[in-house]
């Protein structure tokens, strides 16, 4: 009787809140809704993973829509132009956390720490701060090229282990691990063997904060926040709590094991660079470190595997691409032991390929969510201020307005009549704005270095199973479902 009653009471609470909500004038179109719980039951009509849900809802409602979730209002941006326009605005750079995200994450339900999640003052230091370092420490040159080059070289004798078992394989996990070691390298100065006890605890932490991307961003705990003290949600929610606050632990021990050995003439790493420069602002503390570098730990591994596990999938099933891109990579090698960032401009197919990927294998298909800071005027309509603002990348990669037969995969779309590679905007890999991803330019050279020199060096293949499904898994970044497939040495 009593839970009846409990559950009647927050009922009552929530519809309250929800028309509170829904008087949060904005004139821009908006699908019809359920009275009490917003667009959720659109939102699970159209799908389970968030963002084929929202291009469901898009393509029948337009490029700009208002959409309520949980009783907060956010508005969805699927066209190009509309999405180029506010993230460019001042008024739309600030970051909109979820609290249930920001409570596994940070440990904290509404205090905002780290470069990912904060706005105003706080993300403009700390970004300051960070693209600053990231230059010292070489950050996309020469200096991080070879950390790049020594770790393609492990990786590639790692799989070249794997292929002698003549066994179908699984790549996910060695391309993890080989994420991780270079982020580390930069966080913390230092890489650990594939089979070392630290890189397994890494690598359990990193589940922790992938479950919490597919269980949370468009899923009822993520719009109902509420919902974490109720069974089924009840256990995943302690589950990725768990996981995160392992890995702040084991950040917390790095950070002060570099204090106890920190040399002010030599700094060594992210880490050494940060405690240098406690106190120089108002945001310089410790808990902006600590936060700072798990950003940079979640952001700047996983995201660089699955680009990967997408590579070689489409490749695998498309292999008349795979044998034209191996063509060029080997008239492109000579004589020398791996391909390096100098070989790039004579590899115009293979940029190409790769911008194709990202373009057909889009890993962060939500870009994180904004929010206005004052009124925002687009195409007519309003966004009030304090609104956030979800931007669907997807659709915008598969849109027929933008591509031509946007589900193939032609790489040949990004070469010209010359035969030269062309960039296209519209493939948002990293961003626009201010709030553009800050290691794009290691990124793009770990996709670049990785991928040619195990395309040169093996062959892929479809293993027992067939060809790798492309159907996205969702979450925090967007991968294919698990597969495997067969490696073979080509020399």
């Amino acid at each position: 009787m009593m839970f009846a009653v409990l559950i009647a009471f927050c009922s009552l609470l929530l519809g309250i809140f929800l028309l509170k909500q829904r008087k949060h004038g904005l004139n821009i179109p908006s699908p019809p809704s359920h009275w009490l719980l917003g667009h959720i039951p659109l939102m699970r009509k159209s799908g389970s993973i968030a963002h084929e849900a929202f291009s469901k809802i898009s393509n029948s409602y337009g490029d700009l829509i208002r959409l309520n979730l949980g009783g907060k209002n956010m508005v969805l941006v699927s066209g190009f132009d509309e999405l180029k326009y506010i993230h460019s605005s001042e008024f739309a750079e600030d970051r909109d956390a979820l609290e249930i995200a920001n409570l596994i994450f940070s440990g904290s339900l509404k205090e905002t720490k780290g470069v990912l999640v904060n706005s105003g003052s706080a993300w403009k230091e700390l970004r300051r701060f960070m693209l600053k370092t990231l230059r010292d420490l070489g950050f996309g040159k020469t200096a991080s090229e070879e950390t790049v080059l020594t770790e393609t070289r492990f990786l590639m004798e790692e799989i070249g282990r794997m292929a002698k078992t003549d066994q179908e394989v699984d790549l996910d996990k060695v391309f993890n691990k080989a994420a991780l070691n270079i982020i580390w390298n930069l966080v913390a100065g230092e890489r650990f063997d594939y089979d070392h006890a630290k890189m397994a605890k890494l690598l359990a932490c990193l589940d922790a904060f992938m479950l919490m991307g597919k269980k949370v961003i468009g899923q009822p705990l993520g719009a109902i926040p509420f919902l974490r003290y109720f069974p089924p949600f009840r256990a995943t929610f302690l589950k990725c709590c768990k996981g995160m606050e392992e890995l702040r632990n084991f950040i917390s021990e790095t950070i002060q094991d570099h204090e106890d050995t920190l040399d002010p003439d030599n700094p060594r790493d992210f880490i050494d660079l940060f405690l240098l420069d406690l106190g120089s602002t108002e945001h310089m503390d410790k808990s902006n470190l600590l936060i700072s570098a798990l950003d940079l730990f979640s952001a700047g591994s996983e995201t660089t595997s699955k680009s990967l596990m997408y590579a070689v999938a489409l490749l695998v099933r498309n292999p008349d691409v795979q044998k034209k891109v191996q063509e060029e990579l080997d008239a492109a090698i000579g004589g020398k032991p791996l391909l390096t960032m100098s070989d790039k401009i004579k590899l115009p197919f293979t940029e190409a390929t790769i911008l194709e990927i990202w373009r057909v294998g889009n890993i962060v298909p939500i870009s994180p969510p904004r929010r206005t800071s004052k009124p925002l005027e687009i195409g007519g309509s309003t966004i009030p201020a304090n609104t956030m603002i979800l931007s669907n990348t997807h659709t915008m990669h598969m849109d027929p307005k933008y591509w031509e037969n946007p589900q193939s995969f032609n790489p040949s779309r990004f070469i010209n009549s010359k035969g030269m590679f062309v960039a296209d905007e519209k493939v948002l890999a990293f961003g626009t704005g201010k709030r553009r991803c800050l290691g794009e330019s290691l990124a793009r050279m770990e996709n670049f270095l990785f991928l040619t020199n195990l395309v040169q060096r093996f062959s892929f293949s479809p293993g027992d199973q067939g060809p790798p499904s492309l159907q996205a898994q969702g979450g925090f970044t967007n991968g294919p479902e698990p597969f495997k497939v067969k490696v073979t040495p080509r020399f």
